[in-house]
């Protein structure tokens, strides 16, 4: 009898901290999803936007709009040689109001059959540490991209937890 109404107890608390902290990470946590970098430029804006997509769809995050950090590349790029450093990109995914953003890498390789090997690194733009990442390989891009997503969205689910002051476990 006891087992069971701890566990009843313990369920309760649960969905109650699952439906209080997905409300406080909408509130406040704002990401920014940059195109993949790689050798096919049409891959990586594909799986960029196939992690945006599937995130966005579980509503836990606000995201920057990728058109606007995308033109602000666009300009910093122009202004250089081409070359934009990872820091000149977390201070563009501040300035946006993005408190992390996701960066990745996609590469292709067509022996014996055609893979894609995709990597995505969280950062947090306030201090341009890496809070996690992930690395999948699929023969279907929109496969590694959904991998990708599940796995940065437990990541950021749980960084956001401990990270905000109205969280029950600081």
């Amino acid at each position: 009898m006891r087992k069971i109404f701890s566990f009843k107890y313990q369920l309760a608390v649960s969905i109650l901290v699952v439906v209080f902290s997905s409300s406080l990470f909408a509130e406040s946590s704002v990401v920014g999803v940059m195109p993949f970098e790689g050798d096919d430029k049409k891959a990586g804006e594909q799986s960029a936007a196939f992690v945006l997509t599937n995130l966005s769809s579980r509503k836990k995050f606000k995201f920057v709009e990728k058109g606007q950090l995308k033109k602000a590349l666009d300009e910093i790029t122009m202004t250089k040689s081409g070359i934009v450093k990872e820091d000149e990109i977390l201070e563009l995914g501040k300035i946006h109001g993005a408190s992390y953003l996701i960066l990745g890498e996609i590469r292709k390789e067509k022996s014996p059959k055609e893979t894609y090997f995709v990597s995505a690194r969280v950062i947090k733009t306030e201090t341009g540490n890496i809070i996690g990442a992930h690395k999948a390989s699929c023969s279907v891009l929109d496969k590694c991209s959904d991998r990708i997503a599940d796995a940065l969205d437990e990541l950021l689910s749980v960084v956001l937890l401990f990270e905000n002051p109205m969280s029950p476990y600081i």
